[in-house]
């Protein structure tokens, strides 16, 4: 689909009809090209700062919005360790490409959903009851998977707490042993039955089960969930939703943000919002965030903005693997998403 890299030259984003260079330059150049971008690592000035993403509109330079968090360090021979890109390229890149989607086809496998699909390590598996994928990336093959300790689970009851592989459904719940290859039963301390798909949801660093009254923290240790209080109540974990680094939560009129500092929920208030916005509606192709299949988010001014599409992808149905984004939803569908520039810019 898309990527985006920084290197000695700039910040380089690949689509699949085009390769467009933003270039890092210390001075502004004096006669850019319409619709120029550049990132400029110069001093400070009124009009330009350090990190900032700009593009000539053909009378003047305006700032994208955000900054690029390293830029590229001359003296050495690799980009700065951190982000190399964030919100203004990232927006920039939603503002000027589009996905256009095409029939995918599959092998061992053809009427399937997204939600059965999961990953562990650079491996990409299928689950639903009995049936057992991987995918064998090379030739678009889902390939028979045979799984030691555990025969009948689904993938969307499979999650990583950063070292350990979980199948957590109802009182079923395992751990993967990795070194044996195997499922074994796993025994939680504090709760003995919750479910990934409808309960759990990450700020990143913890994992935390939500069920209105029922809030609790992972204590990774000690394998003990605990009781955990909020200043808002989450009714449904997977309304829960991240932006980066930021995490939200939309439940309908209720919009909020986490403060990591102080661990508190604050007011979010967002634009171009329809009714009923939930979380668990919003998906991500890798660099821009969409609601359902008609709205994408403008970063910068925190606008939810109509978006068209050539084939509207179902809810729940789009997965990431690759770098490629994909739509799988059974008979429905099965399709792969193209990033293209919607005009060239050299």
């Amino acid at each position: 689909m898309n990527k985006q890299y920084l290197d000695k030259e700039g910040l380089q984003i690949v689509a699949d009809n085009a390769n467009l260079r933003v270039k890092i330059v210390t001075e502004v150049p004096s006669t850019p090209r319409n619709d120029m971008v550049i990132l400029y690592n110069g001093a400070d000035t009124t009009d330009f700062k350090k990190g900032g993403v700009y593009k000539y509109n053909g009378t003047e330079w305006e700032a994208l919005g955000g900054s690029v968090e390293q830029v590229y360090d001359s003296t050495s021979e690799k980009a700065q360790s951190g982000k190399a890109v964030d919100m203004a390229v990232q927006q920039f890149i939603t503002d000027n490409t589009s996905l256009v989607w095409e029939t995918k086809t599959w092998q061992g496998l053809t009427d399937f959903f997204a939600v059965q699909v999961w990953k562990d390590g650079g491996n990409t598996y299928y689950s639903d009851g009995t049936t057992h994928r991987v995918l064998n990336r090379s030739t678009d093959t889902w390939e028979t998977k045979t799984w030691s300790g555990l025969t009948r689970f689904y993938g969307s009851g499979i999650w990583h707490d950063g070292d350990n592989l979980y199948f957590s459904e109802g009182t079923t719940q395992y751990v993967f042993n990795r070194a044996e290859d195997k499922w074994e039963r796993k025994t939680w301390n504090g709760l003995s039955s919750f479910s990934f798909i409808t309960d759990i949801w990450t700020d990143g660093t913890d994992f935390y089960f939500s069920d209105n009254s029922r809030q609790y923290i992972l204590n990774r240790e000690t394998s003990t969930w605990e009781p955990k209080t909020w200043n808002i109540n989450i009714a449904v974990a997977p309304d829960v939703w991240h932006d980066g680094d930021t995490v939200y939560y939309s439940s309908g009129n209720s919009q909020y943000v986490l403060n990591k500092t102080t661990m508190e929920w604050e007011p979010k208030t967002w634009n171009g919002l329809p009714d009923n916005f939930v979380g668990r509606d919003i998906w991500t192709d890798g660099n821009s965030f969409y609601y359902a299949y008609y709205l994408v988010l403008n970063r910068v001014t925190d606008t939810w903005e109509p978006i068209t599409w050539n084939i509207n992808p179902q809810r729940g149905s789009t997965w990431l693997d690759d770098g490629n984004l994909y739509s799988s939803s059974g008979s429905l569908g099965q399709y792969v998403a193209h990033r293209k520039f919607n005009t060239l810019i050299k």
